[in-house]
């Protein structure tokens, strides 16, 4: 699988890098407490298998055409192209595909004044993978995908004119590249190596105080963000040819090592709250450090046997090892979990 998601992780604060849906050929949710190879939550994680060219050239054209609105003039309301390409680097061993996507938006706000009444917002992401067969029992595959957004005039409505609004850019990148051999006697070696950065500036217009009255608000909004959080991770994992003892057993084994850095620079300005006669009624200011940055380095390690006693009854048993220089002590966890067929058409499980 190409993206392995920590739903509890990082990119649910971010929000999660987007694939365009054409170029998935499966989604696979984990919904229940994770096996040791899975990682250290006990949330649920989400697997995201995407699509490889073959030796035939092939391309995908979807929505050229733009919807229109007519509010205050004819404009264009939205626009979501979306391209992909594939084919062979070279026939029968080497491939590549790429998918991008681009999505323009057009919110037109009735109750302010022309010039001052649009929110536009663009996003565009692109996919590109490789996939190269060094050899019989050696194949390469590499990742990248780019997400980018920008509004603005983010939060233009009625009540938030124009000169309250900010403009918002996020980004998120994610590179891979992962290389898995046969070895002799049927075992399978997984090398593989990651990075990901996950991006967002919110920047208001000036630095007037912001405003808040019954009857809406004015002056510059009142923070400005600036956020980056990055992660590079590097795996191994060996799966052993499966045997037969007291049943059959196949055996995995893995270490993962990675470290994430995260910064913040926060710099927030004065609130005034006006009374419905124009009063002031609250003045709201901030304190404390406008910059915070926070790394850490983690390390794991895990053992797993699946093991099927008898015909109809699966054990999956496993163990974790984590460290962290957060916590800086050894955390371990054993897994352990059972599935057995009642009756033989398979259609009843325990």
């Amino acid at each position: 699988n190409d993206i392995l998601v920590d739903l509890k992780g990082v990119a649910k604060h971010y929000g999660e890098g987007e694939t365009r849906v054409d170029a998935l050929r499966s989604i696979d949710v984990i919904g229940s407490r994770l096996p040791a190879d899975l990682g250290k939550s006990s949330g649920e994680a989400l697997s995201l298998d995407t699509a490889m060219g073959d030796d035939r050239f092939r391309f995908t054209v979807t929505d050229f055409i733009p919807s229109v609105q007519s509010r205050k003039g004819l404009h264009i309301e939205a626009f979501t192209p979306r391209l992909a390409l594939s084919g062979p680097i070279r026939k029968g061993t080497a491939w590549f595909y790429d998918a991008g996507q681009g999505e323009y938006d057009l919110s037109i706000v009735q109750e302010l004044p022309s010039g001052a009444d649009e929110a536009p917002s663009w996003r565009w992401n692109n996919l590109a993978k490789t996939q190269v067969n060094v050899n019989a029992s050696n194949q390469l595959t590499t990742t990248f995908l780019v997400n980018r957004f920008r509004s603005p005039n983010n939060g233009l409505d009625a009540l938030d004119p124009l000169e309250t609004t900010t403009n918002l850019t996020q980004t998120a990148w994610f590179a891979a590249i992962k290389d898995q051999m046969s070895l002799p006697g049927g075992s399978l070696l997984e090398l593989g190596f990651a990075f990901d950065q996950f991006g967002s500036n919110d920047l208001p217009r000036g630095s007037l105080p912001y405003v808040i009255r019954p009857e809406g608000t004015s002056g510059n909004y009142f923070e400005t963000s600036n956020s980056t959080a990055r992660r590079f991770e590097a795996i191994a994992n060996l799966s052993l040819a499966g045997f037969d003892w007291h049943g059959h057993h196949e055996l995995r084994f893995g270490v993962d090592a990675d470290r994430v850095t995260y910064d913040q620079n926060l710099a927030r300005g004065a609130i005034l709250i006006y009374r419905e006669d124009g009063t002031l009624d609250r003045q709201a200011t901030f304190s404390g450090p406008p910059v915070y940055d926070r790394n850490n380095v983690e390390t794991s390690a895990y053992a797993e046997d699946g093991w099927a006693p008898r015909s109809g009854l699966f054990v999956d048993a496993g163990l974790r090892f984590d460290w962290d220089e957060i916590l800086r002590r050894p955390l371990i966890a054993p897994r352990l979990a059972a599935s057995y067929m009642l009756t033989s058409d398979g259609k009843t499980k325990l």
